[in-house]
C-alpha cells in the first residue's frame, strides 16, 4: 500500500510540459463545441432503442396473454366437487344399456367421460355411505 501511495504523490508533483498552452485551450474548446448539444445519442442509436422497446413490449404482451390462457384452460379442466347423490343407484345391466343408448353415443368424448366418471365416483360414495351406515348400525346393536 505504501508503494501506491507514493507512486501516487510522485505522479501528482510532476506536471505536464505544455509547450503552447494556448494553442491547447482553443483545441480542447473547439472539441467542446463540435458535440451536438440537441441530444446525446445518434439518430440511428434513438431508433435502434425504440425498436428494442417496442419488440420487447409486444413480447411481454405475448407471454401475459399465454399465462393468462394457460390459466384459463387449467381452471376450465380441473376437477369440480360432485354431488354425492348425482346419480340414482345404477345396476351393471342399466349401465350398460345407458353406454350403448343413441343417447350417450351422441355425446362427445369429454362429455362421456365426464358422466362416467361422475357415475363412478356417485357409485363410490354410496359405498362409502352404506359401509358407514353398517358400521354405525353394527355398534349400536352392541
Amino acid at each position: 500500500m505504501e508503494k501506491y501511495d507514493k507512486i501516487i504523490e510522485v505522479l501528482r508533483q510532476v506536471h505536464p510540459a505544455v509547450t503552447n498552452p494556448d494553442k491547447l485551450k482553443e483545441t480542447i474548446l473547439q472539441k467542446i463545441k463540435n458535440i451536438p448539444q440537441d441530444s446525446s445519442f445518434p439518430k440511428e442509436e434513438k431508433l435502434r432503442r425504440k425498436i428494442i422497446v417496442w419488440i420487447s413490449g409486444i413480447a411481454a404482451g405475448l407471454l401475459l396473454c399465454s399465462l393468462i390462457s394457460s390459466t384459463i384452460i387449467m381452471w376450465k379442466y380441473t376437477e369440480k366437487p360432485i354431488a354425492i347423490h348425482s346419480f340414482p343407484e345404477i345396476s351393471a345391466g342399466e349401465i350398460q344399456t345407458f353406454i350403448t343408448s343413441p343417447e350417450f353415443r351422441e355425446k362427445t368424448v369429454e362429455e362421456q367421460n365426464d358422466l362416467l366418471r361422475k357415475a363412478y365416483i356417485s357409485h363410490q360414495k354410496r359405498i362409502e355411505m352404506r359401509t358407514q351406515t353398517i358400521i354405525e348400525l353394527s355398534t349400536s346393536l352392541n
